[in-house]
């Protein structure tokens, strides 16, 4: 039910799109901190042929902790942490017009409040709402309720209305084309599609660009991948959308050049978005860096996509490294290492929001058996969907779950 789609290009540096997908179907050694308890789960044994990769992650974990080490001593006790509500994810298509969908949805819904998380974030995919978008209406309602559901939990709603993944194995369902936009069209019809968010879901947050990599090569449009023109598409956006109370937002991941986030702060908008994945040296000082800009504007941070991303790593070249790993126990440690360090990144630089992105992982982890094949995504997919599957309709918690809501109570 969950796997990630990745690409690289170069935006002054290698860009990542870590998107985590739901299909139909070691302790740190870093110096503790008072603002995060160091709570690791127990460490299954790390296989053979993973053990250099695992030392290379914590060392750079490790790094990561010495920079938030180095910032400055304080708590945002406002700050919300939240998780992705994958299996409402837009890319699904018309798998989330299937009956068992909402239900899904909703025990997804109920085990994040189990856990702790105050917020949730969901990925309504361009153009799902649009009225020349097929079953339009029926996403719409399907939104409906999941906001609804939200609001009864008394958890934050917000909003990335990202593009559908055209051209991908994930998105074959949603059947849309980009084929006609140019980037004022296209600006046109996301402010549409945004109105009808803000006036039917009023969600808290509401992120128009995020990864503009991302956005650009899936749309088509190169524009949305150079920082002026990016800006001039969101700002068009931004005039046009009656926002209510919701906080429009855009920006972009710490491996994009902060020119994106500079240009984003002139257009309007409420907030600057920023992802985190990557965990070398030059992406965690860009993230610090990012905060940093969007305070010089004097706008807030929401961090509406950060999770642990064992399955890219880069070398000296800027060369990626593939591997199918993301949902083993084996990994609970440097995952856990992630959040705690990223979390306590956010409550220092005052970050109102936080979005843990794979919170499938929350709900289930598989152990590693050396027959397992791990040379693909759709391999591990095969392996990992059934114990979803199964755990989600448990309500079963894992230890990274665990983990991260203690994170959560320490803090409220």
């Amino acid at each position: 039910m969950r796997r990630r789609v990745y690409r690289n290009s170069t935006v002054g540096a290698v860009g990542v799109l870590a998107l985590t997908l739901v299909l139909a179907g070691c302790a740190s050694g870093a110096t503790p901190s008072s603002s995060v308890p160091r709570t690791t789960p127990p460490s299954a044994p790390v296989p053979a042929q993973y053990q250099r990769l695992y030392t290379t992650i914590h060392t750079q974990l490790d790094g990561a902790q010495q920079t938030v080490d180095r910032l400055p001593r304080r708590s945002s006790p406002g700050m919300v942490y939240g998780a992705a509500l994958l299996f409402a994810d837009g890319n699904r298509g018309t798998h989330l017009l299937l009956p068992q969908t909402l239900p899904e949805v909703n025990q997804e819904i109920d085990t994040l409040a189990g856990i702790g998380v105050q917020g949730v974030s969901v990925q309504i995919s361009f153009p799902l709402l649009l009225p020349s978008t097929a079953n339009s209406s029926r996403y719409l309602q399907f939104y409906e309720q999941v906001a609804r559901n939200v609001a009864q939990h008394h958890m934050v709603l917000s909003v990335e209305e990202n593009p559908v993944l055209v051209g991908t194995p994930f998105a074959l369902s949603a059947n849309v084309s980009f084929a006609d936009l140019t980037d004022a069209t296209y600006a046109q019809e996301q402010a549409q599609m945004a109105q009808i968010i803000v006036d039917d879901l009023h969600p808290t947050y509401l992120s128009l660009m995020t990864e503009p990599d991302t956005y650009a090569t899936y749309i088509g449009l190169p524009d949305l991948n150079q920082p002026a023109a990016s800006a001039v598409v969101v700002k068009q956006e931004v005039r046009l959308i009656k926002r209510g109370s919701t906080l429009l937002g855009a920006g972009a991941g710490s491996w994009s050049t902060i020119q994106f986030d500079q240009d984003y702060a002139t257009t309007g908008v409420n907030y600057i978005d920023l992802h985190i994945y990557p965990t070398e040296p030059q992406f965690v000082a860009r993230a610090v860096t990012d905060v940093r800009e969007a305070k010089a504007a004097h706008l807030p941070v929401v961090m509406d996509e950060f999770y642990f991303f064992p399955s890219v790593m880069f070398n000296a070249k800027g060369t990626l490294q593939k591997h199918e790993i993301e949902p083993f126990t084996f990994l609970d440690p440097l995952e856990t290492q992630f959040l705690q360090t990223f979390t306590e990144f956010a409550q220092r630089e005052g970050i109102r929001f936080v979005d843990a992105f794979d919170s499938n992982n929350f709900i289930a982890k598989i152990t590693w058996q050396p027959s397992d094949n791990t040379s693909n995504f759709r391999s591990v997919n095969e392996l990992y969907d059934p114990v979803l599957k199964q755990d989600l309709a448990s309500g079963n918690v894992t230890a990274v779950g665990r983990a991260y809501g203690q994170m959560i109570r320490s803090h409220s």
